[in-house]
Parts: C-alpha cells; sequence; structure tokens
C-alpha cells in the first residue's frame, strides 16, 4: 500500500540518477535499517527495503552508504519524500562536505560528462 502518491506527469527531476550500488543503511529513531540502493543524485536517493519502515514524510533520519573499495561512508541527512510499495524516494536535507566532494566524484564517473556534471551543480547551487 503507498502511503505518497506517484509523481504526476507535470513533476519532473532535476537532477540526473545514476544506478549505484553500495551497502546503505538507515538509521530511524535509533534503529538500523539495511536497503537497497538503486540509484543516486546530488539531491538524493531511491530504495528498496524487503519490510516497510517506520518513516513518515518530511521526519528526518540518517542514511549511509559504505564504499567497501575505500573504505568509505556517506552520510547524508534524509527525509521521505516518495513511497510507492517497497520503494522509497529520499531528498538529501543536508550533506557534509566530505560526503558532497565524493559524491560529486561519484556523479562525475558515472556521468561520463563533466558538462552535464556542471549542469548538476549548478542546479543544485544556484547564483541567483
Amino acid at each position: 500500500m503507498s502511503l505518497i502518491s506517484p509523481p504526476t506527469d507535470q513533476e519532473r527531476r532535476r537532477f540526473l540518477r545514476i544506478q549505484f550500488d553500495g551497502i546503505t543503511e538507515l538509521l530511524i529513531e535509533q534503529q538500523k535499517y539495511t536497503v537497497e540502493l538503486l540509484d543516486l543524485s546530488l539531491k538524493g536517493a531511491l530504495i528498496k527495503s524487503e519490510r516497510p519502515l517506520p518513516c513518515q514524510p518530511d521526519s528526518p533520519f540518517q542514511m549511509h552508504i559504505h564504499l567497501a573499495a575505500d573504505d568509505l561512508t556517506l552520510s547524508f541527512n534524509t527525509s521521505l519524500v516518495r513511497m510507492v510499495d517497497n520503494n522509497y524516494g529520499l531528498r538529501f536535507n543536508t550533506i557534509d562536505l566530505d560526503t558532497l566532494t565524493h559524491l560529486r566524484r561519484i556523479m562525475e564517473l558515472n556521468l561520463g560528462d563533466e558538462n552535464l556534471l556542471e549542469r548538476e551543480l549548478d542546479h543544485l547551487f544556484p547564483l541567483s
């Protein structure tokens, strides 16, 4: 059962998403939940959980992506924006500088086009 409606045709994503695989955990109300990371952008992520998650729209919680190859963990303050079946759309509310730097590099490597990345960053940090 869906608590939040799927996007309408009028809603458009402003940020490109990449498929990305990393061990991903959520920390919701001091409980850890391991989830599957489906895709990632500079502003959010899409995850899948085999069991219902106790998160409510706009309620903050933590997401951690563990990058085993680099022995790094990307940490995000997130909130739920959309849920359809067992897929959850998350928005990054705040990102620390180290995580943003690593996320930028991941996006750059996966997009393969520096101009696309610059456009993404312009959407994230508009000058005017």
